[in-house]
């Protein structure tokens, strides 16, 4: 009894190392469209694949002026875009959607 007990466990950690190596291969091909940590975006920063969140900042400040409550960088379909939550002067949430290697803002949404 204890042995079968044993092979069990054995295959069913198996089964989970299976199925983990294959949830690792559905994360990686997640990552692809994943929010970046810090040292993802000094790097790509100093390769100069994308503004400085201040450059970026001060461009959307301009037109979009309030009090920034999140920011975010993110990789979607291979660009890479920071989302802004800002906080206007009229007490509304709005979130933008700016191309993080030219500043271009390609999407505006209210939050609710």
């Amino acid at each position: 009894m204890r042995y079968k007990s044993i092979v069990f466990s054995l295959l069913a950690a198996g089964g989970i190392g299976i199925l983990a190596s294959q949830g690792m291969d559905t994360m990686d091909a997640a990552r692809a469209d994943d929010k970046l940590d810090y040292r993802e975006a000094r790097e790509l920063r100093q390769q100069g694949k994308i503004l400085s969140l201040q450059e970026i900042l001060k461009q959307v400040e301009k037109d979009y002026p309030g009090q920034v409550i999140e920011t975010e960088l993110e990789r979607e379909d291979g660009s890479y875009i920071y989302e802004l939550e800002i906080l206007t002067e009229k007490d509304r949430v709005i979130e933008l959607k700016v191309d993080a290697a030219s500043g271009e803002i390609l999407k505006i949404e209210e939050e609710d």
